[in-house]
């Protein structure tokens, strides 16, 4: 087959539709993702890229990326979750870091209650507990029309 007949693909090495599918099915048969490296800006800059308005996640590790990129996103981190207020890292994912080990190498001490995560000033980030406070948020922010007495 001719090359320069086909028309240009993002990512050729993917295939059609359903061979791509094959090979993600395939993909999380494996432990691969489990041992793959974070692609530095990958997440943020898919904000930056869709020029999203508004992302809600309930990560915070998510939420801070995409505030504090170069383009930030306005983000709301959604609920009020212990493990959603302190940042987690590669380092916590090690066995020696388990819920369990941590609570008693620390002598009971609840960790995770001194561990909240800190929202720089100025970032677009803002905590919001539920649905309704999105829905609110979304409409003072003039993003749909207000419902919410505003």
């Amino acid at each position: 087959m001719n090359m320069e007949l086909m028309p240009p693909l993002k990512n050729p090495f993917w295939g059609t539709p359903t061979e791509t599918s094959i090979k993600v099915e395939k993909f999380y048969e494996t432990d691969l993702i489990f041992k793959t490296k974070v692609v530095p800006g990958a997440q943020e800059g898919v904000c930056a890229d869709l020029k999203a308005v508004l992302l809600i996640d309930d990560s915070v590790e998510n939420a801070l990326q995409c505030a504090t990129y170069k383009e930030p996103t306005h983000v709301l981190l959604f609920g009020n979750y212990e493990w959603n207020k302190r940042v987690s890292g590669p380092q916590d994912a090690k066995d020696e870091m388990s819920f369990d080990r941590r609570l008693e190498a620390g002598g009971g001490t609840e960790f995770w209650k001194d561990e909240i995560a800190t929202i720089p000033e100025g970032v677009p980030l803002t905590r919001i507990k539920d649905w309704g406070e999105v829905v609110c948020w979304v409409q003072d922010a003039k993003l749909i029309p207000s419902a919410c007495g505003v």
